[in-house]
């Protein structure tokens, strides 16, 4: 990989890499939970993982899209160690997946985001320090952590977003008729209108996009009510505000996520200061799942050339 400055406010990367199988083993660790007071003052329960040593390296705090579940990174996960990162990892089962407690509020980036910083808190508490955290997010995630990183930008010392959600809607939910997802979402617990417009959405999510059948129709649900609340002028002006450095990697065959909204972002990040853009031309829109090594040699070039910390 070349890293070099291409203007006095951008990065650009070129990389050599082509096809990469993965040559890991999944690692799933203990799921431990913590307790999450929400915003609306309720109090549920919040899974994680946690991993790797408590050294003076920065945690990577790691957050699913939707559906998800702290379970899209276990291939990632290992492959950072063979990187030679062993940062501490913490992965998330965001409200309303996995094995965390149903969503109570409403499903915004910003409710997801103060979820995750209320739990790193209480394991900040634990440890007896608080140090500066690296976030990654994947899909809808990429908005989770932007968001993170904008009320506690103290606490943030990187952002990278894998295959993110971008500055517009994009083909999987409808693009320009993004319209009735919104109103889907808004819809699908309602009594009668629920009843059609949950089985639908699942087989969508399913048989056409290709997320695991093991999905619950709850995970769906929450996930359909998630994109209802996504703001595309709130996450354009976090990023053109953002004062950490920031990582985008995409794919050229993402089938959720095309990769003409994945450029429109990575033009925006050339404009910006210490913004990286990376895109591969095959992995599709699970990259840290079907491309984890190159992915994780990528985060290590960044981590030593951008952010410039020890790996």
């Amino acid at each position: 990989m070349l890293w070099r400055r291409a203007t006095s406010r951008a990065f650009v990367l070129t990389t050599r890499h082509r096809c990469c199988h993965n040559a890991v083993m999944a690692l799933d660790p203990d799921v431990k939970y913590a307790i999450n007071r929400t915003i609306s003052g309720t109090s549920t329960r919040l899974a994680y993982t946690c991993e790797g040593s408590s050294n003076n390296h920065m945690p990577i705090v790691c957050v699913h899209g939707g559906p998800g579940s702290l379970r899209d990174w276990r291939y990632l996960a290992p492959a950072l160690k063979e990187c030679k990162i062993h940062n501490r990892l913490l992965r998330f089962d965001l409200p309303g997946y996995g094995q965390s407690s149903a969503c109570t509020d409403n499903p915004s980036s910003e409710y997801f985001a103060q979820s995750v910083w209320n739990v790193v808190g209480q394991l900040d508490a634990v440890n007896g320090s608080a140090n500066k955290v690296i976030l990654i997010g994947h899909s809808m995630g990429g908005h989770t952590v932007v968001e993170m990183a904008s009320q506690h930008p103290d606490r943030v010392g990187g952002v990278i977003i894998l295959a993110p959600v971008c500055l517009r809607p994009h083909k999987s939910i409808l693009g320009r008729f993004y319209f009735v997802l919104k109103w889907l979402g808004v819809n699908i617990d309602a009594p009668i209108l629920g009843k059609v417009i949950r089985p639908t959405c699942e087989f969508v999510v399913k048989r056409i996009l290709g997320f695991p059948k093991s999905t619950s129709v709850d995970e769906v649900s929450t996930s359909q009510k998630r994109i209802s609340y996504l703001d595309f002028h709130r996450f354009r002006e976090q990023i053109c505000t953002l004062q950490c450095p920031l990582l985008h990697v995409y794919t050229a065959d993402d089938n959720v996520i095309e990769a003409r909204v994945q450029e429109e972002l990575a033009q925006l990040l050339r404009t910006q200061k210490n913004m990286v853009s990376v895109r591969l031309e095959s992995g599709g829109h699970n990259l840290q799942k079907t491309r984890c090594l190159v992915v994780a040699r990528i985060i290590s070039d960044w981590l030593a050339n951008v952010l410039r910390v020890p790996v």
